[in-house]
């Protein structure tokens, strides 16, 4: 059982990411920057695809890599990272125990305090959407073959550097259950992530719930997202200084209808 890393990076002038994010097994890293290269190198006696492109969008490096990907187990990884020194053997153990699983779900730390770790509790278990859509990408671990034979992809108009800014990782999991992958967490850390400056969030402002309105349509469909989108508002209410209540629902609906007419406008293209 092969597990392997699929990193997406900007701006690498160098390999030094690997060491700093702790490789140990085999990895494909898609660096958008300002060339076009193609690498194949040997890091500590594992193979790594160092692919440099000059398109942006995460989803975009996401499924590049995909494409690039040979592991048996793929970890979706960020540059902001650091692996466990036993992450491989973590990941193995896992679906060596569960083998009717095709995504396994890990725990991860931070190393800003002020973070709020997502818990699932202290036991395995088969994720349904609810919980499922509470998962960050560098959580998530899967059998690359049930990927590829489901024809599964991230979406490119969703992530950081796209159209709209987040949830691409809610999208490619949905695709997931809807193809009846079998999702299960496991409540072993395979990673901490470090505090960086995001890419996409900017803070709960507008820009944030047009395109949670986006989402939530994708994610719900036209009878689900407002309300589940209004639950999120009042979760984060203590957060939402700068808009009222009806200016951020307004965003959320125009992003909705946006949405929906370029969706239109690509069928009948």
């Amino acid at each position: 059982m092969k597990v392997e890393v699929l990193v997406a990076t900007m701006h690498q002038s160098d390999h030094h990411i690997l060491e700093k994010m702790n490789i140990q097994t085999d990895a494909v890293v898609v660096n958008q920057c300002e060339k076009e290269d193609y690498e194949e190198i040997n890091f500590n006696g594992n193979k790594i695809k160092f692919i440099s492109r000059t398109e942006r969008g995460l989803s975009r490096s996401r499924n590049i890599a995909l494409e690039n990907a040979t592991g048996d187990i793929c970890i979706i990884a960020d540059e902001d990272i650091i692996y466990e020194n036993n992450y491989q053997e973590t990941i193995k153990k896992a679906y060596e125990n569960l083998p009717q699983a095709d995504i396994i779900v890990f725990d991860i730390a931070y190393d800003n305090p002020q973070i709020i770790e997502m818990k699932f509790g202290t036991e395995q278990f088969k994720m349904g959407l609810r919980r499922a859509m509470q998962v960050n990408s560098v959580r998530i671990t899967f059998k690359l073959n049930a990927i590829l034979n489901n024809k599964i992809i991230f979406n490119s108009l969703f992530g950081a550097g796209s159209i709209y800014s987040h949830g691409e990782e809610n999208i490619f999991i949905k695709e997931c259950l809807k193809k009846g992958l079998a999702i299960y967490y496991y409540p072993q850390k395979i990673a901490t992530v470090c505090s960086t400056t995001s890419t996409w969030f900017n803070g709960y402002n507008q820009k944030y719930f047009f395109d949670t309105g986006v989402i939530y349509y994708e994610l719900f469909g036209g009878t689900l997202y407002l309300p589940f989108a209004i639950r999120l508002l009042l979760r984060k209410r203590k957060q939402l200084k700068d808009s009222t209540l009806i200016q951020n629902i307004t965003a959320i609906v125009a992003g909705k209808k946006e949405y929906k007419r370029r969706k239109r406008k690509n069928e009948e293209n």
